[in-house]
């Protein structure tokens, strides 16, 4: 027999589809008369001999009225190919939109949130209400004995400023919780950092050299914080972004989008970077070399005299 191959001279019918269908109709014809008029029986019973054509073509009708024609218009070809983008074609869905389950059209993506009584809140608000608590009972005692000799050598002033730091830094916990917004993400911005910058500069205030630097202007520490997040306002002010990046897995059903404020990984490192600068300045061997740095001048001084 002939090998139909890349090299033969075969050519396809172009209307052999349609044969193919025919059989197939004519064969799921008869199989289903078949069972309406011979269910008990494994070859052909007295009904269907001989076949009755007028019976036959209704099932015939009948097979050929749920099937789909063999071919569709899709383009043509002269010389190159032409598509026609019709309706068999399927189409992304934009980046905020997803598939509906039978793939017909596109819906909006549902968009989440870090809710109040999921554990991933529940658990560091806990912990940071405590902190508050914590703080505010210190602040009270100080208060309570303010003119004290102890209170009096802790340094009153710096101290107040320590705890407002901490408290801050508690504080933030809700902010990072709570729903993104314009108001939210500006105190995220402004508290992200202040914070921690009050605290550090408290700390660095309280050592003996760079007191002697900043006597009149220990405030200038944080401050600077505060003037670099007013830069930033300016710059670019605080909005929302949905991320619809991050959760898109391979199941479009799956896909989320997630509601955050604008604070890139990178604007987060910008806002800790002074409070770094500020911890690796404060650390224990900046403090030795300060310690004996006045310890020297100490003694220089008692030569002196």
């Amino acid at each position: 027999g002939e090998r139909i191959g890349q090299d033969s001279s075969y050519e396809q019918e172009g209307k052999v589809q349609f044969v193919i269908d025919a059989v197939y109709a004519v064969a799921y014809a008869l199989h289903n008369m078949h069972q309406d008029l011979c269910p008990n029986s494994h070859g052909v019973c007295n009904t269907m001999d001989p076949v009755e054509g007028r019976l036959l073509l209704d099932y015939i009708r009948a097979m050929t009225n749920h099937s789909l024609p063999g071919y569709h218009v899709i383009g043509q070809w002269t010389n190159n190919l032409r598509l026609n983008l019709d309706e068999f074609t399927c189409e992304t869905c934009p980046t905020d939109m997803r598939p509906v389950p039978n793939r017909t059209a596109c819906c909006p993506t549902p968009i989440i949130k870090l809710e109040w009584n999921s554990p991933w809140a529940l658990v560091p608000a806990s912990l940071a209400m405590l902190g508050i608590l914590a703080t505010s009972a210190v602040v009270i005692t100080f208060i309570r004995f303010n003119d004290t000799p102890i209170v009096r050598a802790s340094g009153r002033e710096l101290s107040y400023v320590l705890l407002t730091g901490i408290f801050l830094i508690y504080l933030i916990t809700f902010l990072m919780i709570a729903e993104p917004g314009v108001v939210v993400c500006a105190f995220r911005r402004l508290l992200l950092g202040l914070g921690m910058a009050i605290s550090y500069s408290a700390m660095l205030t309280k050592t003996n050299r760079i007191y002697r630097i900043f006597e009149q202007g220990k405030r200038l520490l944080g401050v600077c914080q505060v003037l670099g997040v007013f830069v930033w306002f300016a710059v670019l002010p605080p909005h929302t972004i949905i991320d619809y990046e991050e959760l898109r897995p391979p199941n479009p059903d799956l896909a989320r989008g997630i509601l955050k404020c604008d604070m890139s990984d990178l604007s987060i490192i910008c806002c800790l970077s002074y409070s770094i600068v500020l911890m690796v300045t404060h650390h224990p061997v900046f403090d030795h070399l300060q310690n004996s740095e006045t310890c020297k001048n100490r003694m220089s001084f008692g030569l002196l005299d």
